[in-house]
């Protein structure tokens, strides 16, 4: 960590002297210079850092939207009307029209969705173990009295 500072500001100073003297021998201030050579250094580092931010933004924007495509398919089993009647698990969007080739026939094929509704019910008994033992014994019960 100490190591990586001292070379940090081993550069800059280096850059910001070279600096200093491509400028002092056009007849700028050499102290002048200096600063010069760090506000650019300092103003390039900027410019890098953002670039960089921006290109990692993006690519995980990318990501995500690719990511957001891949949840939005799901796979069914269809089976092409053809005479050859062969089953194949196809990608389907629920928000766009689904075609696809069949693999014997090599025609397309469109998917269509049906959806069904149910009742959610609620148990009768207590489905553990200890709960059905005691529901066939008061049956038992009741039959036999």
């Amino acid at each position: 960590m100490l190591n990586r500072l001292i070379i940090q500001l081993c550069l800059l100073i280096v850059i910001s002297g070279t600096i200093a003297e491509v400028l002092h021998s056009f007849g700028v201030n050499y102290i002048f210079g200096v600063i010069m050579g760090i506000a650019i250094q300092y103003g390039l580092y900027n410019a890098f850092v953002y670039a960089l931010d921006s290109y990692t933004l993006l690519k995980a924007k990318k990501l995500e939207n690719e990511k957001l495509k891949e949840l939005s398919y799901q796979l069914t089993e269809v089976t092409c009307p053809c005479l050859q009647k062969t089953k194949e698990l196809i990608p389907i969007r629920l928000n766009e029209p689904t075609q696809y080739k069949c693999n014997a026939c090599s025609k397309r094929v469109s998917v269509f969705v049906q959806t069904e509704t149910a009742l959610v019910t609620e148990p009768i008994a207590d489905t553990s173990i200890g709960g059905m033992d005691e529901l066939i014994k008061s049956k038992i019960n009741e039959s036999a009295g």
